[in-house]
């Protein structure tokens, strides 16, 4: 999977560098629909293809890198013809074939070697590096020491030194409290596929749904506030609908 993982970087001219913003990657340049979603405890992530469509369920995550990292690994499911039609991840820790493939393309699209070693400058990893790694590839501390460590690049010792510390507290330690704060949700969120999103806004605009229905798509419950949000934003449609028009 890293011969996969260094393909699909090289088709899509990504070089070795960090992928800021992977959703919009996966549907822009992929074409896969990305739907993040607060689903149950247990189901982390969804892959499924239809002839030719292809959708990504990923259940939102308070850690972002996390939600990164499941996003990836459904990826890798379907680049690898996994997901025919349909593939349940309920957690991303399985035996498997496919499960360890899933979870070694996720980590080389994310942190392909030849960044991290350029990154490393041949500087020994330890508890400010880390931070500056999980922070510019935008990843758990978990999953950058298992690539690490996977690497050769950590030792088991070193690891789980790393690990025990913590995020929060190498993050204390070493000056990256405002990443690791603004790598953290305290509510979940909802992303509906970029088209569907799209679409819906048309919708709206000819007047063919109403903010309510648009509400729903983003997870949003104050209508009437979403409704004030769209109209000070210039959208609005060219003709209510009679079950949503304003009184």
């Amino acid at each position: 999977m890293q011969k996969l993982a260094r393909r699909a970087r090289d088709l899509l001219g990504l070089g070795a560098e960090p992928l800021p913003d992977l959703v919009a990657l996966v549907e822009d340049r992929l074409g896969i629909d990305v739907a993040v979603e607060p689903l149950p405890e247990g189901v982390e992530g969804l892959s499924l293809r239809l002839e030719d469509f292809a959708l990504v369920l990923v259940r939102s995550q308070p850690v972002l890198g996390r939600e990164r990292f499941t996003l990836a690994h459904e990826v890798g499911h379907l680049l690898a013809g996994d997901a025919q039609p349909v593939y349940l991840d309920e957690d991303l820790v399985g035996r498997g074939l496919p499960e360890v493939r899933a979870n070694a393309f996720a980590a080389h699209f994310l942190m392909p070697p030849d960044g991290i070693e350029r990154r490393l400058g041949g500087r020994p990893i330890d508890g400010q590096v880390a931070c500056e790694l999980q922070d510019a590839f935008g990843v758990s501390l978990e999953a950058l020491l298992w690539h690490l460590r996977n690497l050769g690049l950590l030792t088991e010792a070193q690891q789980e030194q790393l690990q025990a510390a913590g995020p929060k507290a190498l993050a204390l330690r070493h000056g990256y409290l405002a990443e690791w704060r603004a790598s953290y949700r305290s509510e979940p969120v909802r992303h509906p596929p970029a088209r569907l999103f799209r679409r819906g806004m048309e919708a709206y605009s000819q007047g063919l749904i109403g903010a309510e229905r648009l509400a729903s798509l983003l997870g949003i419950e104050d209508v009437e506030g979403f409704r004030r949000e769209l109209e000070e934003a210039g959208i609005a449609p060219a003709a209510w609908p009679a079950d949503t028009a304003p009184a």
